[in-house]
């Protein structure tokens, strides 16, 4: 599961134009867009909730945060996390430019939950945001 703190404000119009998911009907009757300044921050919950070998056309495609969940989380295993976070938003979301992946466990009070703290700094066509996203894996393997 995903929990989105913030939209990030990067509002430029030049971001690549996409149909608005779930499809709906915008208000001239003709497919709706998605709004430009959640493009990227939905393509990269998407990507993070993707594990490799799981698209059929794009096997490569993805990020395996879930076998990092309830791993031994050193140093160097935040650093590999980090590094494969990075590289799939690189590699898979054109016009993003990644600064800087951090990564943190997720602090439970009851330690019930198992979880990332993923802070992302990228920049998309000269404008620099962060996005923070928080990771929980969920019984369906899902969102």
């Amino acid at each position: 599961m995903f929990v989105v703190n913030n939209v990030p404000s990067n509002n430029d119009s030049k971001l690549v134009k996409a149909l608005a998911f779930p499809f709906q009907i915008g208000t001239s009757g003709f497919p709706a867009m998605a709004n430009p300044q959640n493009r990227v921050y939905t393509r990269i919950l998407e990507l993070l909730s993707t594990s490799p070998w799981e698209r059929v056309m794009n096997n490569k495609m993805g990020v395996n945060v879930h076998q990092y969940v309830f791993s031994n989380m050193t140093a160097i295993q935040q650093a590999r996390l980090s590094s494969e976070i990075s590289n799939a938003i690189q590699d898979y979301i054109p016009g993003v430019f990644v600064n800087k992946v951090s990564v943190s466990p997720l602090e439970d009070v009851d330690k019930s939950k198992n979880g990332f703290i993923f802070n992302i700094f990228y920049t998309v066509n000269g404008q620099s945001d962060k996005q923070q996203v928080i990771y929980t894996p969920s019984a369906t393997g899902g969102i």
